[in-house]
Order: C-alpha cells, then structure tokens, then sequence
C-alpha cells in the first residue's frame, strides 16, 4: 500500500485508455452528470488531457487520497455546523477503509 502523501506523476496519454466519463453516463443521474463533465472540463484545463485508464498513476491511491480529503471537507462541515455533515463525514470514512481493504488484497 502506498502512503497516503505520495505525490504520483501527471498523467500520461494511453493508446489503450478508455475514457472513464462515457463509461459513468449510464450508472449517474442525469445532475451528477452534468457535475462530473464539470470536474472533467476542469481536469482537462489543469493536466491538459481527460482522465483515461492505464494512464501510469496508482488508481487506488488516487481514490484515498481524494476520498481523505472529502473526510477533511465534511469535519470542516461538522465543524461549521452544517446539518448532517457528520453522516457525509463517516461516508467518507467507509470509503476510506474499503479502499484500504482493496488495496491489502
């Protein structure tokens, strides 16, 4: 398992990636769509290209490092006082610990 505060390398274009945003149409709602082209937009404009399959990063430490980060994001909201943030907070904590599992196996 890597740790947590590795920085990966940027991205690298693949012949063989398949982009990941077409394959989410069918399982998002047509709202966390229109979000997840938002961040896609947003990617393309940071790392020059969209996120794409074998692209030479650790996909799992890519999903704990963001997924420590929403836990981070929702105490500040617990904190704030922000109905049910708590509920987000320990959604973000299961993610974690599954993440972990998976990366262990």
């Amino acid at each position: 398992m890597s740790n947590a505060g590795d920085v990966q390398p940027r991205p690298m274009a693949s012949e063989v990636g398949e982009d990941v945003l077409d394959s989410l149409r069918a399982v998002t709602s047509p709202t966390v769509f229109a979000e997840l082209e938002a961040r896609v937009e947003f990617g393309v404009r940071k790392y020059g290209t969209r996120l794409k399959t074998f692209n030479g990063r650790d996909v799992l430490l890519d999903c704990r490092q963001e997924a420590l980060d929403g836990i981070m994001y929702a105490q500040q909201a617990v904190l704030q006082g922000i109905p049910q943030a708590d509920a987000l907070r320990n959604e973000f904590v299961h993610l974690v610990e599954c993440i972990i599992r998976m990366e262990s196996k």
